[in-house]
């Protein structure tokens, strides 16, 4: 499981590469966003994670819907990907 994600990662990052070399020569190039998260580890609420942070909680669901709700608000071209990995466990 862990070579199929490392695999994807890294044709999804190539992909990424080319396509954004290709736009960057065409003459109406525009800017793009893109948003990626990767094992999240059934970390479906924020917690309080020690060696990130001692007061800031970190992770959840819910602070990922306000990212991509505030991204979709303020930019046109913006892309969403995940690689899965939801709920292996911590």
């Amino acid at each position: 499981m862990v070579y199929m994600n490392k695999k994807f990662s890294i044709s999804l990052l190539s992909l990424c590469i080319g396509l954004s070399s290709a736009i960057s020569f065409s003459a109406d190039a525009r800017d793009i966003t893109i948003y990626y998260t990767n094992d999240l580890h059934a970390h479906v609420t924020p917690e309080i994670i020690p060696y990130v942070s001692k007061t800031r909680p970190v992770g959840g669901f819910a602070p990922i819907s306000k990212i991509v709700k505030d991204a979709k608000a303020k930019e046109k071209d913006v892309f969403f990907f995940d690689a899965g990995d939801y709920f292996t466990g911590p």
